[in-house]
């Protein structure tokens, strides 16, 4: 009969130590991230002046504001459609401005630019860049210039990696590919930039080498301000840039060393708030102490 009560208090001991435990969760839960979103970037040249102001929603870049001495003179108003993709911009200044139009297929990927030029509220030439994904690894686009009566024809060709990007930018003339631009990719960063290229032996004349911060997470959508503005094909943002590989990256740049016409380096340094965030990008010539540039970057 005792060892039959032992046995009863040690249960009713059991069960009230896990009731004990139910009682007491863990006192150290995992706090819920911080989500921010882009309100505005502010940038500052080399003398502390103002001369842009881009605004946002849904971290898409929606207003870019230049300035000169303080005055405003160009504005850009850009619009998306339902899936987040750039179609259209207004650009703006005092009477002169650009109308910009882009479509794109039931991929995401971009088809068509065009963009109508207007000169003192009179519409002047239209260019049309129709791009055609049929040839396996290569993008060609056909661009067409109309002023008056007078047609221009461009021929662009962009050479893709297997992941679907573009490392290479070759104009065509008379069958005749011009090598304009090169990068070379470590992962999703762009390591190495190559241009101007010399038409008699083909070398590139200027390397850019890209370091970044491989160990700060990447917090916000400020590194991605450019790309995510034409989905995850990797290939749009390069051709709406037409004749350059930007450096979209999906880590902080925070340097370049470049040899060849102009050997010179460059540092980039960043601020963060309580929750990670940039707030603050400033970029370095040579090692110098005064600034070059300084981004201001604000959050709602």
């Amino acid at each position: 009969m005792k060892l039959r009560l032992f046995f009863l208090a040690a249960f009713v001991s059991l069960a009230s130590c896990s009731s004990d435990d139910d009682e007491n969760p863990d006192p150290t839960p995992t706090p819920t991230p911080v989500v921010k979103n882009l309100k505005d970037i502010t940038y500052k040249n080399a003398s502390g002046e103002i001369r842009e102001i881009t605004k946002y929603e849904d971290n898409k870049l929606k207003e870019r504001i230049l300035y000169d001495q303080g005055v405003i003179f160009h504005t850009e108003i850009f619009a998306y459609n339902e899936d987040g993709y750039l179609v259209s911009g207004v650009y703006t200044t005092d009477d002169d401005g650009v109308n910009q139009y882009v479509s794109y297929d039931d991929s995401g990927r971009i088809t068509q630019i065009t963009n109508d030029f207007t000169y003192m509220g009179i519409v002047g030439n239209t260019t049309t860049s129709v791009v055609d994904y049929s040839e396996t690894g290569v993008i060609n686009v056909t661009k067409t210039t109309v002023q008056g009566e007078n047609e221009e024809l461009d021929y662009f060709k962009y050479f893709l990696t297997a992941e679907g990007r573009v490392y290479e930018i070759a104009l065509v003339n008379d069958d005749e590919l011009s090598y304009i631009y090169k990068v070379d990719y470590d992962g999703d960063n762009v390591a190495v930039v190559y241009s101007y290229r010399d038409g008699d032996t083909g070398a590139y004349l200027n390397t850019s080498t890209l370091s970044y911060d491989n160990e700060t997470e990447v917090k916000g959508e400020f590194v991605h301000i450019n790309s995510n503005r034409f989905g995850d094909n990797k290939a749009n943002y390069v051709i709406y840039r037409e004749d350059v590989i930007p450096n979209v990256s999906e880590k902080y740049h925070t340097g370049t060393n470049v040899a060849g016409y102009v050997n010179y380096s460059s540092q980039i340094t960043y601020e963060f708030d309580e929750d990670g965030y940039p707030v603050k990008q400033t970029g370095y010539i040579d090692g110098e102490q005064d600034p070059t540039a300084e981004y201001f970057i604000t959050y709602e």
